[in-house]
This record gives C-alpha cells, structure tokens and sequence, in this order.
C-alpha cells in the first residue's frame, strides 16, 4: 500500500521538514529584508558602488519620456556618454518612481531611501523567482530553500540590495531568464511562448545592463541544443504550430514585447557596431575630452593609460592575474561593506574617501572553506549527479559570463596597467545557483545524514560571525550613517550589542 506524502514525511528528519517549508522560505525573505531595509535607512548617499551615477541617470531620465536620449546637456557628461549606453534601461524606468516621489518631496534623503526600498523589492521578487526555477529544475524544496538562506546571509548581498543600483533590477532578469528557458524545454508545455520569453528577457536584460550578454546567448543556445534533440529538423515547424495554438491576444501580445524588444536592441547594440565599430563606444568616440574629462572613470582610465605606455612596468600574465588578484579578490569581495565618507550630501557630487572593512576573518573562512570543497566535490562526482539539463544551463550561463568578465578585465588591466572591475557584486546574480549546485554535490558525495547536519550547522554557526547587515553595522562608523542623530545612535548601540557575540578581526 502507497503511503501518503503526509506519512512519507514524518520519516524525513527534522531539519528537512523545516527546511522544506513554505514558511521557512518566507521567513529567509522577511530576514533578508530586515538587514537590507537597516542598511537603507542607515547608509549615508552615496553608497560604495556607483549609486551617485546611477541616481544621476535617473534624475535626467525624469525630465522626458522617451527610454532613448538623443543629446546630452555638458553638466550630464559627469555620468559619461547617455545617448549611445547600452545599459539603460534601469535608469528609464526608475526615472517614474522618482517623478512619483519628487511630487511629495524635494528631501534628496526621502527620495533616495524610496528608491532604495524599491531596489530591495527587486531583489525579493528575484528570490521569489528563483525558488521557482531551482524547484522546476529538480532541485529539492529543502536545497532550494537554504540555498537562498544562505545566499542571504552573505554580508554584499543586502549591502548590494540597499542601494540604487541596476545589479538588483539584473537579478529579476537573470531568475527570469532562467526559468523560462527551463519552461521552454518542457514537453508538455507551449514550448514556443517560454521560448519567445527567453528572447524578450535577454533583449531586455542586455539593456539593463550590458554583461548580460553572455547569459543571453547561453541561455539561448541552451534552449535550441535542447529543442533540436527533442524536434529535430521540425524545430521550428512545430514551435510556430505551438505558437498558433495561443489564444490571439496572447499571440499579439508576445508579438509586440517581442518587436519592441528587438527594435530598442537593434537601435542601441545595432547603432553601436555600425557607427562606433564597438558595441560600448569610450566616451571621446562621441563627445569631446574636454566634457568627457568631467567622467571621472574616463578621466581615470586616461591618465593611467597615459602613464602606462609610458613607464611599461611589468604586470601579471594571465595565470598569475587570475590567481592572485582576480580570483581572490572577487570572492572576498561577497564579504566586505564600506562607504564613502565626507563632503555634503548632494544628487551629483565628487566621491569622498573610500572606507571598507574586509569582514570577519571567521565568515571568510567558512567562505573560502565552502568554495573550495564544493569545486572539489562538485569534479569528483560529476558523473553521478542528476538534474543534467538545469545543471548545464546554470554552467553555460555562468561560465560564458565569467569568461567574458574576465577577459574584459585582463583586457583593461593590460592597458591601464592597473587592475580594474574586478567586484563580487558582479557575480551575486549567480550565487543561488551556485549554492544549489554546490549544495546538491554535498548531498550526493556525504552519504551519512548525521555527517550533513552536523556540517550545516558548523556553517550556519560561522555564518552568524558576520552575516547579512551584521557585517556593516559592526565595522561602520558615524560617517558611514546619514547625518542624522537618531540612526547613529541606534547603529552605534547595535554594534555595542554584536560586539559580544561576534568576534571582530
């Protein structure tokens, strides 16, 4: 006699119970935005990554309708060039929550912070979306769930989350992407929609931010690998026989997304290639150096350029660049938080000076400790793990992007003489999977269900050293809060309080 799911997991022990919860998942949802909204409403503008350039972009946005700026006044050139960026499309789009919130109040500090709580959203909804697409690949509810637990606690994830910044919105677009290529490949599906979804998502995401790219063309290929051994020669036969079957509005509908979303990609990507032969022109390629001088990362990169060419010191090859600056420095990168600090607060202001803590000494250990293993087992038993088809999506997608970052970045540490980019946050949109794939490996290469308890708790417990907002309240200082009396006081008692149970390196 069949037993019911009911019995069937009274057997399962009870960490696995609670892990497969649905209310375990809220509840890491409703931590991770606890931590992200303290840092919100403490963090003084701007924050660490860009969010001056970003929150500038929005503000000249807010002054016209169109997602498509054809000239650009002197004092935007601080931004760099806006009529010819292909990373555009965050700053059109959050340019109508600021109009909403300009209407109310002129406070820059209550216009930031808005803006901020609807970066967090984005985030929340990407967690949402991707328990989704780790649960349609196969991976366990259990997995799924304190794979995103896990992904919260790390120190740059709500730091990231917190500030105005298009990492948060690509967050939506990687999970979207990602789910629909999987839906695409499913036999008893519309095949065809989730398919055109797959292209709509990567037309628009790589508007979003340009690195999405890569993650575009592995989700794509990955989709028609997957069609032509199900299809064959009648692949695209049997998708426009699927397509048919859609009720005509849906069929409309998919339609004009789809040509919107081709046309402003063509304009921007198109445009690029055959006026400037590249696919993100410097900024001197369309206006002068005297207004690009003004962009300080053009400014930058010049002056190091210059002085490189001129004094030609020796630099790392590629193996020794990725093993002593780009790999380490990325990782320890997920564990650090910081600000810039003196100035007044203003919408389009010089950077002040740059304060960081590396984090706790314990939490990168743990990390690096977690790293290395997964890799390790993840080699060893390649061969006996299933979920075949969400396994290769996930590596194409991040091997791909990974080789392309680091190529773009050997490529500017070569010319400028100096390394450049190389940040953690560029990889928190693949950090779920990661975990679940590292995750999943664990499970497989343990065998003893005593041995993976006692092993997550060991990592929970060190995850405690430093996890979420805790890394940021414990190194911060009054200069890293808003000039406002209140918040210090309450950052500056929570410190006192986490000081004792966390060891501060």
């Amino acid at each position: 006699m069949k037993k019911s799911k009911k019995q069937q997991g009274k057997k399962q022990p009870l960490l696995i119970r609670i892990a497969s919860h649905n209310l375990f998942f809220w509840g890491v949802v409703f931590l991770f935005v606890i931590n992200a909204l303290w840092i919100a409403l403490s963090a003084v503008y701007p924050m660490m990554f860009d969010e001056e350039f970003h929150l500038g972009i929005i503000e000249v946005y807010s002054h016209q309708l169109s997602p498509l700026i054809t000239s650009q006044s002197a004092e935007t050139v601080f931004h760099g060039d806006l009529t010819r960026s292909t990373s555009y499309l965050f700053h059109w789009l959050m340019s109508f929550p600021y109009r909403f919130i300009a209407l109310f109040s002129s406070d820059l500090v209550v216009q930031v912070i808005f803006l901020r709580i609807i970066n967090i959203g984005f985030v929340v909804t990407s967690l949402w979306l991707f328990r989704k697409t780790l649960l349609l690949g196969g991976f366990s509810k259990a997995l799924s769930n304190v794979s995103i637990f896990f992904f919260a606690l790390i120190p740059l994830v709500p730091f990231t989350a917190a500030q105005i910044n298009y990492d948060n919105l690509i967050m939506i677009f990687t999970a979207g992407i990602f789910y629909t290529a999987l839906k695409s490949i499913e036999k008893f599906s519309n095949q065809a929609s989730w398919a055109i979804g797959v292209v709509i998502i990567g037309l628009l995401g790589s508007l979003v931010k340009f690195t999405f790219l890569p993650v575009f063309v592995a989700s794509t290929l990955f989709v028609i690998f997957c069609l032509w051994k199900q299809h064959k020669k009648r692949i695209f036969k049997e998708l426009f026989r699927q397509y048919k079957k859609l009720s005509k509005p849906t069929a409309i509908f998919l339609a004009i997304i789809a040509i919107v979303s081709a046309g402003l990609f063509i304009e921007r990507y198109g445009g690029n290639i055959v006026n400037y032969r590249s696919l993100e022109p410097r900024c001197d390629r369309i206006h002068s150096e005297e207004l690009c001088s003004q962009y300080n990362i053009w400014k930058r990169n010049t002056e190091w350029t210059e002085n490189y060419s001129k004094k030609q010191w020796s630099l790392w090859n590629p193996v020794e660049y990725t093993a002593n600056r780009w790999v380490p420095h990325i990782f320890n990168d997920l564990f650090r938080a910081g600000a810039y600090t003196g100035g007044e607060i203003a919408l389009r202001k010089p950077l002040g000076k740059l304060e960081y803590t590396p984090g706790t000494l314990a939490l990168r250990a743990a990390g690096w400790s977690v790293f290395i293993s997964s890799i390790v087992l993840t080699i060893i038993f390649w061969r006996k793990l299933k979920l075949k088809k969400v396994r290769y999506l996930f590596l194409a997608s991040i091997g791909l992007y990974a080789a392309a970052l680091w190529v773009k970045n050997y490529s500017d540490y070569t010319t400028y003489g100096y390394p450049v980019a190389t940040q953690g946050r560029y990889f928190i949109p693949f950090l779920i999977p990661l975990i679940a794939m590292a995750g999943y490996a664990f499970s497989v290469a343990i065998k003893k269900r005593y041995i993976k308890e006692i092993l997550l708790v060991i990592t929970l417990l060190l995850f405690t050293q430093g996890a979420g907002a805790t890394t940021y309240i414990l190194y911060s200082n009054k200069n890293w809060y808003w000039p406002n009396q209140a918040v210090q006081d309450v950052n500056q008692n929570a410190q006192r309080i986490l000081s004792i149970f966390i060891y501060r390196s």
